[in-house]
């Protein structure tokens, strides 16, 4: 314990040294200190030890949906450094939650500016196009921050939202102003992830069974009511779907396309499931089409980081796969045992951990590395 203080001031100087070294070493220190915050599992944290506290402040922001806002997380360090925008996705926990608070400290005593957009759209099951150009928006707003340098901003987004940060870097408008994407349980296609969560199987060879989260089937219900044009379909069917007493439902009230939907989220049956949706009206398939990242990967130009659960209950593993394989050398993938979705659990062996928690701090590098240079 008298040993303490002093072991401090040397990772201290450590730390100093490194942020303030040649980048990869910059990255490495980024890296050691971020790896051991994200492993909820344990509660040992380095990064106490050798980093002030960091603030917060609310923000906010113009976007196509009018007003939108979140919560900054600043490094204690006062200089211009590296920002990351991060999308936490559908139904998300809330940003008052000790698991995200715990993120964003993170982020920040690592050394970098972190915006945490509070959506009320995703908070509400809704993922909708106009939720990108929302992200554009957190990015140039993040940029214009005084302690963030605006050459290195990264977009960071997990489940749903590792989708949403690659279309929202998937734009004329953010060339140049995202320098690095970082997907974690995301996907690639949006009917394709819908066909999977309806059917309950794989977009693997044979269609293998896959039991889909109950959260992910909620998701599922939501994004096709909110699809339907008629706000009479809509009512009908989350009284339905989604009040604490549901009532039954005669489909002959529904109109032609609440009928399709309302089959499509009573079935489970693959054929079914793929007819229906490939018959969505064009408005539907116009909006699947813009939420997709594997139809806009020509417009995305910067360094890709992909990860992914093997056995994820949410997002099938084959989206990111399909992702990885249109990207190529731009992506840098990796498929893990160590999360549940986009948690880190520690479930693995102690010797599988150990290679798991060397892969991710090799991705975790060169992720800082790109926000480094």
């Amino acid at each position: 314990m008298r040993l303490l203080p002093f072991l401090a001031a040397a990772l201290a100087g450590l730390l100093l040294w490194g942020v303030l070294g040649p980048p990869a070493l910059t990255a490495s220190t980024r890296a050691a200190l971020l790896l051991p915050d994200l492993l909820l599992f344990q509660p040992l944290r380095p990064s106490l030890l050798v980093t002030f506290p960091p603030s917060t402040r609310p923000l906010r922001w113009t976007a196509v949906t009018g007003t939108e806002h979140g919560v900054l997380y600043r490094p204690a360090l006062m200089r211009p450094a590296p920002g990351v925008v991060v999308s936490l996705g559908v139904y998300p926990a809330a940003l008052e939650s000790p698991e995200v608070q715990r993120l964003g400290d993170a982020l920040a005593r690592s050394g970098l500016v972190a915006l945490f957009p509070a959506s009320p759209r995703l908070q509400a099951g809704q993922v909708r196009p106009e939720e990108v150009s929302v992200l554009r928006a957190a990015v140039e707003a993040l940029r214009q921050q005084p302690e963030v340098d605006p050459q290195r901003v990264a977009l960071l987004g997990f489940s749903i939202g590792g989708g949403l940060v690659l279309l929202a870097a998937a734009d004329e408008q953010s060339a140049g102003k995202v320098a690095v994407v970082a997907s974690v349980g995301g996907y690639a296609d949006a009917a394709d992830l819908l066909r999977q969560v309806g059917s309950r199987t794989r977009l693997a060879p044979g269609r293998p069974p896959w039991q889909p989260a109950e959260l992910a089937v909620l998701a599922y219900r939501r994004q096709l009511i909110d699809t339907l044009l008629l706000a009479s379909d809509r009512d009908l069917l989350e009284a339905t779907f989604f009040a604490p007493d549901p009532l039954p439902l005669d489909p002959l009230h529904l109109s032609l396309e609440g009928r399709q939907v309302y089959t499509l989220l009573t079935t489970t049956d693959p054929a079914t499931v793929d007819a229906l949706l490939s018959a969505l009206p064009p408005a539907a398939q116009a909006r699947l089409h813009a939420l997709s990242p594997l139809q806009h990967l020509t417009a995305l130009r910067v360094p890709v980081f992909l990860l992914h659960d093997q056995a994820d209950p949410f997002i099938p593993v084959e989206e990111s796969r399909r992702l990885a394989a249109a990207l190529g050398p731009q992506a840098w993938y990796e498929e893990y045992q160590l999360f549940h979705h986009v948690i880190p659990t520690g479930n693995p062996s102690p010797v599988q951990l150990g290679r798991e928690l060397a892969r991710l701090a090799v991705q975790l590098h060169g992720w800082y590395l790109h926000l480094s240079q």
